[in-house]
């Protein structure tokens, strides 16, 4: 399908496929009117941890190396033609598609600066840099070398674990 799908599109264009997945939390459906047995199923599952895995396709058009941007009507209008018989191909294959409007663009690149895409709401959080790691919130991230770079007195075999002698510091692996 994506080789259908570059043949398609041809030259002077980047395919680039996202996985994300994600850990949710199940919520039912609430619009849909249910009889007995789903609402039993529902109450059942609700509130269950499980895996969501979202796909995301993006088109790009790679502007031609010797043109300053221009905006060009026909070819915008080419390109939308062109994202539609690509949508028309997928859901051939029976394949669920949305395009993405500016609003789900914006929220999605949101959602990878906060690396949240597990529930409903998310939030920016500020990631302080300091010289012994990051810090983002209550959580603390430090890189230990176990190289020296300033001598090269590389170990042949590294394990994960250190003896401690005493006067000695050591750093144990997880």
């Amino acid at each position: 399908l994506l080789g259908q799908v570059i043949k398609m599109l041809g030259p002077n264009h980047i395919l680039q496929k996202t996985d994300i997945i994600a850990r949710k939390r199940f919520a039912p459906p609430s619009d849909q009117t249910t009889d007995f047995l789903q609402e039993r199923y529902f109450e059942h599952f609700r509130g269950r941890p499980y895996l969501s895995l979202t796909t995301y396709l993006t088109i790009t058009r790679q502007q031609q190396k010797r043109r300053f941007f221009q905006y060009d009507p026909k070819e915008l209008r080419s390109f939308v033609q062109q994202i539609h018989r690509v949508r028309d191909a997928f859901m051939a294959q029976r394949l669920n598609v949305h395009l993405l409007n500016q609003t789900s663009i914006s929220q999605l690149q949101e959602r990878y600066m906060a690396f949240d895409f597990s529930g409903d709401r998310y939030t920016l959080g500020n990631i302080q840099c300091g010289d012994e790691g990051l810090q983002m919130g209550s959580d603390h991230l430090k890189v230990l070398s176990l190289i020296d770079i300033d001598e090269l007195n590389i170990p042949n075999d590294i394990t994960s674990f250190a003896e401690q002698r005493e006067g000695e510091r050591r750093y144990l692996l997880p």
